[in-house]
């Protein structure tokens, strides 16, 4: 599972051509029409949404990539897409300063449930792999005492 940022412009998805293509993507977490994509990261995939611009929305997607491309092309294909950026790397390492990740997620104004998913998602899919792209990239300074723990 990966974290990408995506930022697109703000619209009213109401339109039948976006509610098709949004049910397409969301297909397998949509019961009874409604959206679960705000469940959790157990179920396989977590969107967290900041609509903090009038004309901009920054989303930050916590899934895999089949879930990801199709999210990420259903803006494209409205030519509503701004921005996208693969983060996963820098969140595993904790060394993620893109503001609206900060803000949501290790800010003090950050709700629980957040903090929660974020924690989750480390523990569930942070390996010894990624502690030691940490290293490579951050150095081995940069090790918290969880990393330590997962290395042995």
């Amino acid at each position: 599972m990966k974290v990408t940022y995506v930022k697109t412009k703000d619209t009213d998805l109401d339109i039948p051509e976006y509610i098709e293509e949004g049910n397409r993507v969301f297909e397998k977490y949509l019961v009874s029409g409604l959206p679960l994509t705000c469940s959790s990261i157990e179920d396989g995939m977590y969107l967290s949404i900041s609509e903090d611009d009038e004309n901009e929305v920054e989303y930050i997607v916590f899934a895999d990539d089949k879930f990801t491309n199709g999210f990420i092309s259903m803006f494209s294909k409205f030519n509503l897409l701004i921005d996208t950026k693969d983060i996963t790397t820098e969140v595993k390492s904790n060394m993620c300063t893109l503001p609206i990740f900060t803000k949501l997620f290790k800010s003090e104004d950050s709700s629980y449930r957040e903090k929660s998913e974020l924690e989750i998602y480390l523990d569930l899919y942070t390996t010894s792999d990624d502690i030691l792209d940490k290293i490579n990239i951050y150095g081995i300074d940069c090790l918290t005492e969880k990393d330590n723990q997962l290395l042995k």
